[in-house]
């Protein structure tokens, strides 16, 4: 199809041989047809016709060709204004397609956006592609790329780093990463016993509540009803130590009595006796700087430890039992006699990797561990841990989030005599620590994998 003759502000009468027979406009793009009078025509009417409409003569093999020197010049210097009548533009033929591709705010652009395909206005496309559903965009949150039209689904369900409610505790909890939500969940809201319980407090919550009970009037005032009578009879304990010592050197002196006791009996006569060791404290007075005047018939207050007795397993020194509880106790390991066979420590965040690796150098018959909620500990504390002390029977380690499989596959293969384990918690681990703890550990009785 041409263009209209009446858009030609050039001479009406140097028109009249690019005008195409066919169509009555002139001939865009313009092509010769392969007769004897060279006629031309538009390109697009004469693509199929086997003869020539002016004048009948057949075009043979020959196709039409386009304008070619002077010709071509002629056609291109005629003037024309533009078929959108924009901004009254006026311009050689020649420069029309210019015109229309890059300059003409009314001729027609297709959304440059893949899979758009909207057709508008020049002036028009400018707003459409900011504002086009198949827009290239990055995840505010994450980043990652995508269309505007998938971005919604993405972060309504898809993206890990998107903010998301607790659906444990709604708008009580802070907004979290989505990938964050199960450990906070986990950790924050799991039930936990209250930090008193060691002295009879009965009371359970989820984790996250736990500071405000602690901090209740009504149960600290509990609390400390509880350790009323641990600490009488710690002040009572206290009275009988010289100066300079502490409760925990007499404790200390209490075990080494002991067991060389049980080391001479051992030696001289092994038998069934018991061996009891007493610490007598005297009753509490009102003023202990008056003690020496108190009653003498006045109760006293007793404490006995009574030892079983010595059997062959027994026997020997380095199975002596010994429970480490605190950091303390790793510290003196380099001073004691006898080897230690359990270690518990529940101490939350405490216990950390140099802990770990000091009891492996001097701890090698332990049986039973429990190193729970010690959310600092990796695989690298834990697998020597498995390989120095093959004896492990129990092992707790609830709520040590950074463990990984490694950790597991290293304690089933190296420790045969598992009967008991607890991995609550551990958010990393999967199926691979299951199976090697049942292909490895034929004693095993109990595994624990609650909220695992």
């Amino acid at each position: 199809m041409g263009l209209d003759v009446d858009l030609f502000v050039s001479d009406k009468d140097g028109l009249s041989e690019f005008v195409c027979s066919i169509c009555l406009d002139v001939s865009r793009p313009p092509v010769v047809f392969p007769c004897e009078a060279e006629h031309v025509f538009c390109a697009d009417c004469v693509r199929n016709v086997k003869e020539c409409p002016s004048d009948r003569q057949p075009r043979g093999k020959n196709a039409p060709t386009p304008l070619k020197g002077a010709f071509l010049r002629t056609y291109n210097n005629l003037k024309l204004k533009c078929p959108n009548e924009c901004d009254g533009w006026t311009g050689f033929i020649g420069d029309l397609d210019s015109h229309l591709s890059s300059w003409c705010r009314l001729s027609v652009a297709v959304c440059p956006h893949e899979g758009c395909g909207l057709k508008t206005t020049r002036e028009d496309m400018d707003t459409h592609v900011r504002i086009c559903d198949y827009r290239i965009v990055a995840c505010p949150h994450c980043e990652d790329i995508m269309i505007q039209a998938s971005l919604a689904d993405h972060v309504s369900s898809i993206c890990l780093s998107a903010l998301v409610e607790c659906p444990s505790g709604g708008a009580s909890c802070p907004r979290l990463p989505r990938n964050q939500v199960n450990q906070h969940v986990a950790m924050d809201h799991a039930e936990v016993p209250c930090s008193w319980a060691d002295f009879g407090c009965t009371h359970r919550c989820p984790r996250g509540q736990l500071e405000a009970h602690e901090t209740d009037n009504r149960a600290l005032a509990q609390h400390m009803r509880l350790v009323q009578g641990p600490l009488r009879s710690l002040r009572n304990a206290a009275a009988l130590l010289p100066q300079g010592h502490t409760l925990d050197d007499m404790l200390s002196d209490m075990v080494q009595t002991y067991t060389s006791a049980r080391r001479n009996e051992s030696v001289s006569s092994p038998s069934n006796k018991t061996t009891t060791f007493s610490v007598t404290t005297p009753p509490l007075n009102n003023n202990t700087n008056n003690s020496k005047n108190a009653d003498n018939n006045a109760p006293s207050s007793v404490a006995t430890v009574t030892t079983p007795p010595l059997s062959d397993a027994s026997s020997s020194s380095s199975c002596s039992v010994r429970i480490i509880k605190s950091l303390r106790d790793i510290s003196e390991l380099k001073s004691i006699s006898h080897v230690p066979t359990q270690f518990i420590f529940d101490k939350e965040g405490e216990l950390t990797e140099a802990h770990v690796i000091s009891l492996v150098q001097h701890c090698s018959q332990l049986q039973h561990v429990k190193i729970s909620r010690c959310y600092k500990l990796t695989d690298a504390s834990i697998i020597p841990l498995t390989q120095h002390c093959s004896h492990l029977q129990h092992v707790n380690l609830s709520g040590c989030r950074n463990l990984t499989d490694a950790s597991i596959i290293s304690l089933a293969q190296h420790c045969p005599q598992l009967q008991h384990v607890r991995i609550s918690l551990c958010s990393n681990l999967t199926d691979a620590s299951i199976i090697c703890l049942a292909q490895h550990c034929p004693q095993l009785q109990h595994v624990n994998l609650s909220r695992y």
